[in-house]
């Protein structure tokens, strides 16, 4: 859910859910390495889901990286 929303507005069957997930994660991960990149999974889901159930789709993708970097010698 995304607040009081379902994520999937469009029904999907759940046999087609894993290949769903592994189309996707090989579309993302075999064009670029695929660790870090939420936001390109979100819009490569998005837009695989739009087409597959003819519902528009919009990513969703967020979180926070911070990196710490020592400034000393």
């Amino acid at each position: 859910m995304v607040g009081n929303r379902p994520i999937l507005t469009a029904s999907v069957a759940p046999v087609l859910r894993p290949l769903i997930d592994e189309g996707v994660h090989r579309a993302v991960s075999e064009a670029i390495d695929g660790y870090m990149r939420c936001v390109d999974y979100a819009i490569v889901g998005a837009r695989v889901l739009s087409l597959l159930t003819e519902v528009p789709y919009l990513p969703f993708a967020g979180g926070e990286v911070v990196d710490f970097v020592c400034l000393r010698d």
